[in-house]
């Protein structure tokens, strides 16, 4: 299927850790003899691999995956995470898409994946629009989607297959390729500490 590999990564927002590894745990209450102790699995019944997870406030989390997964939490912090609800991303044939990362900045929300498409709500996933197409994007699938809030800026990061860096400054509306690729191999991670300052993880060492 490509992309990133099976096993996804964890996220993580003060003392609540969560991991994606098709399915979402909850990890909370410090433990002294192990750290974090798991309590319990929040989404069961469900066929879809997911694949990143992010969550927005003490209530609202967000995961996405395989069979055009997008699920949404309004407990998180209050029941762990314990119902979660399927979110139409309103496209044709939603099921055929693989979602590998969403990003979120209040009640904005971008969703990313297969064929190089990015999807954005601007309601907490009321209503979606195709921010980023297949032709515009000219990549088979984005790993990873870094917010980046600095003031009233915000900075948006895709990377991608074959080494495929494209940016936003204005919240989605326009992208831009980041210069010349350092390396062909698949870029499946990144994480920026500023607007300038920013890293990327993938494939062959990278």
């Amino acid at each position: 299927m490509g992309g990133r590999p099976e096993g996804s990564r964890a996220k993580s927002v003060a003392s609540w850790w969560w991991v994606v590894v098709g399915t979402v745990l909850h990890r909370a209450a410090l433990s002294s003899a192990f750290g974090f102790a798991p309590e319990q699995t929040a989404i069961d019944d469900s066929s879809a691999d997911l694949y990143d997870f992010d969550r927005v406030s003490t209530d609202v989390a967000w995961a996405v995956g395989s069979q055009g997964a997008i699920l949404k939490t309004t407990n998180a912090l209050e029941i762990g995470g314990l119902t979660w609800t399927a979110v139409s991303s309103g496209l044709q044939n939603p099921t055929r898409y693989v979602w590998r990362t969403v990003g979120t900045s209040g009640t904005l929300v971008w969703v990313a994946g297969q064929d190089g498409i990015v999807i954005h709500s601007s309601n907490n996933g009321l209503t979606w629009t195709e921010q980023l197409s297949s032709a515009d994007a000219a990549v088979a699938n984005w790993n990873d989607i870094e917010v980046v809030e600095e003031g009233t800026e915000v900075m948006l990061v895709v990377v991608g297959d074959a080494g495929k860096v494209m940016y936003s400054n204005d919240k989605g509306t326009n992208w831009v390729e980041k210069g010349a690729r350092r390396t062909n191999g698949n870029l499946y991670a990144v994480k920026f500490t500023s607007l300038l300052n920013g890293w990327a993880v993938g494939a062959d060492g990278w």
